[in-house]
């Protein structure tokens, strides 16, 4: 569980995806929305190309992305657009990588 600078925290909405910190710089923690089936976790940068997505089983609530690409390159600042997909339902942030 964690805090954010805005008060606001990962229990209070476990239906929300969050990523702290945000911005970052080296590593971010996504914490997944409540779920019961896998769970597909995709990254676009702003242009929309697809550069991350993993699977997950229903027993992960955090993935930490090392912001590497499919291709294990590091990807360069910018915005990024996470994306979960679970049951049906789809959530999505902006993150924001800084150098």
């Amino acid at each position: 569980e964690y805090k954010s600078d805005l008060g606001f925290n990962n229990s209070d909405h476990p239906g929300r995806l969050f990523c702290y910190p945000n911005p970052f710089n080296t590593l971010v923690k996504i914490t997944l929305p409540d779920h019961v089936n896998e769970t597909s976790l995709k990254i676009y940068d702003i242009n929309g190309r697809m550069i991350l997505a993993k699977k997950l089983a229903a027993t992960v609530r955090d993935f930490i992305w090392d912001g590497r690409d499919i291709n294990g390159q590091a990807v360069k600042k910018g915005i990024y657009i996470v994306k979960c997909y679970t049951s049906g339902n789809e959530s999505s942030t902006l993150i924001l990588r800084v150098l």
